[in-house]
């Protein structure tokens, strides 16, 4: 302890007290240009209603002069610190003493014995302690900045208190805002709740998650406002395609003369789509409408010719898409079905009857496609024997379905009757001859069977017919397209009636009829021209055989006649 351990007391509690000072009038300074900062962004946001990123701009900016403020009127306030030397000569001017104060403390050091005089220094450490004792040079500390600033503080703190008591829905949206949050300001109207569809979205966060909509189906967009103030304006819904930049801009009705639920339609949804909603003053953030594509389908057909006119179970397989086509009468015709998504459903339609496609597999191939199949032995398309429309529908996963169904149509490709003639000699017979008939009959796929239909037709007028079969397909045999040989016609077993037998002036008509092989199904018969046979006796014959001569002494002499131009004009 010495004699000036007074002084050294007195001069550290005024150093702690001028150190608070400092720090109070620097931690001022900080927070009123705090809060001047805040009423700036605040002004700004309110009136511009700033978008996240203008606000994170917004952000930058108000640190950047936070941090001018501080540096500028707080920070010098920290840097400062003073030595006990220092105190002293503040002490000495401030209570108007000479340097006695300094002086004292500088001899008090142990060097100073070898500066001069040590009466002097112990005179002037005597009279500075004696001085201190009468002194209290801890008082008298200047606040006159801090008086300054507090009050600049407490006006800034008045100003957001009187915005807290007159607006808080304001204040609290702008510091949910100043967190980069998406809520908006109070608005007259308020915008409760939004619908796409059957979607509900929350309007202060319509970018939460995108809301899929159909492609081409029309989507209704309702817009519910609270109770309390209903708009009599209606309000619009504004989309901006994503892919073309194209802006439309939907109108929302009231669904009913004072509604709070407006409605607009999005006809034709065709690429995705940015949102929003403005009704009155109030307007959403913008939302996503992502379009989900229909689902691609390919559509491929099988053809299975029926079994006579093709080689056992070929399948002709056509080209994907073609949807019109012709099969052979009977034929059955199969479908394959690719999507690009999973089906829930696939049916085909024909008339007012509907049959369901099958899943191949239940995974995608290596282009990423769903195949299904259809065959249908009872339907319609099991044995086409007709021109046959047909249509098929698709529903995904989603229950998207196609915007029209294909179409398509089967014609028949015609197989004709089959072909049959028959031919003789002569037509002048004995009533016991057997005259030979050359037949042919030919078909485009096969023959069944051919009949001979004899018809004898008296001389009195009564007429008499029976059928012989002249060629049946074996049961296990392979139709034949060309069949031709010759038919003995034995007369003398006609004529089996009451007449018994043939006699001269009778006619015999024999007819083929030739039917072609068609499957399980009934063929189709055709019938040559009828041969006729006259029955007469020797005389008949020569005598025909005469005129046969004369004709042929005739034509002879006709044909010598122009070889050798008798007749001939000069």
């Amino acid at each position: 302890m010495t004699r000036l351990t007074d002084l050294h007391r007195q001069l550290s509690s005024l150093r702690v007290r001028r150190r608070r000072v400092r720090w109070a009038t620097a931690w001022t300074g900080a927070a009123a240009a705090a809060l001047v900062v805040l009423a700036a962004a605040f002004a700004l946001d309110w009136v511009f209603e700033m978008t996240r990123p203008q606000r994170v701009l917004l952000l930058c900016l108000c640190a950047g002069g936070l941090v001018w403020a501080v540096r500028r009127y707080s920070w010098p306030w920290f840097g400062q610190r003073e030595s006990e030397r220092q105190l002293a000569i503040w002490v000495e001017r401030s209570h108007r003493i000479d340097n006695d104060l300094v002086a004292a403390l500088d001899f008090e050091r142990p060097e100073a014995k070898r500066w001069g005089s040590a009466e002097l220094e112990e005179a002037v450490i005597d009279q500075a302690a004696q001085l201190t004792r009468g002194l209290d040079i801890s008082q008298g500390v200047s606040t006159g900045a801090l008086r300054g600033r507090l009050r600049f503080l407490a006006v800034a703190a008045l100003v957001w208190i009187a915005a807290v008591i007159i607006a808080p829905g304001h204040v609290a949206v702008f510091f949910s805002r100043l967190l980069l949050g998406v809520r908006h300001y109070p608005t007259r109207t308020v915008i409760e709740q939004i619908k796409v569809g059957a979607v509900e979205i929350d309007p202060e966060r319509p970018d939460l998650k995108p809301v899929r909509v159909f492609f081409g189906e029309p989507v209704k967009i309702q817009v519910y406002c609270a109770p309390r103030y209903v708009p009599g304006e209606a309000g619009r819904v504004v989309l901006v395609g994503r892919r073309s930049g194209l802006r439309t801009t939907l109108p929302l009705e009231p669904r009913d003369e004072g509604s709070r639920v407006f409605e607009a339609e999005w006809s034709r949804p065709a690429e995705d789509a940015v949102f929003q909603v403005f009704l009155d003053d109030a307007w959403t953030d913008p939302g996503l409408l992502t379009v989900a594509a229909p689902p691609v389908v390919e559509l491929r057909a099988e053809v299975i010719p029926p079994l006579y006119a093709g080689k056992g179970d070929d399948r002709l397989r056509l080209p994907p898409g073609l949807l019109q086509f012709s099969v052979v009468e009977g034929a059955q015709v199969a479908f394959e079905l690719t999507s690009d998504h999973r089906l829930e459903s696939a049916e085909l339609m024909v008339g007012d009857r509907r049959w369901p496609f099958r899943e191949s597999d239940t995974r995608p191939d290596e282009q990423g496609r769903y195949r299904y199949r259809w065959e249908e032995q009872e339907s319609p398309l099991g044995a086409v024997v007709e021109l046959t429309r047909f249509a098929v529908q698709v529903t995904d996963t989603e229950g998207q379905r196609l915007e029209r169904p294909l179409e398509g149509l089967i014609r028949i490709q015609a197989d004709h009757p089959p072909r049959v003639a028959a031919a003789a000699i002569t037509r002048f017979v004995l009533p016991g001859a057997r005259p030979l008939v050359h037949y042919r009959a030919i078909d485009d796929y096969g023959l069944a069977s051919i009949e001979a239909i004899v018809e004898v037709l008296r001389s009195s007028g009564e007429t008499e017919e029976t059928e012989k079969a002249v060629y049946q397909l074996p049961a296990d045999g392979k139709p034949e397209k060309n069949i031709e040989g010759g038919l003995p016609l034995r007369l003398d077993e006609l004529g089996g009636g009451e007449s018994r037998g043939l006699r001269k002036g009778d006619q015999v008509k024999l007819t083929l009829r030739a039917t072609d092989y068609r499957g399980r199904r009934a063929g189709k018969s055709a019938v040559c021209e009828p041969l006729v046979f006259e029955i007469t006796d020797e005389q008949g014959i020569l005598a025909n055989m005469m005129e046969a001569d004369r004709h042929s002494a005739q034509q002879l002499r006709v044909m010598i006649e122009r070889q050798l131009g008798i007749g001939e004009s000069p």
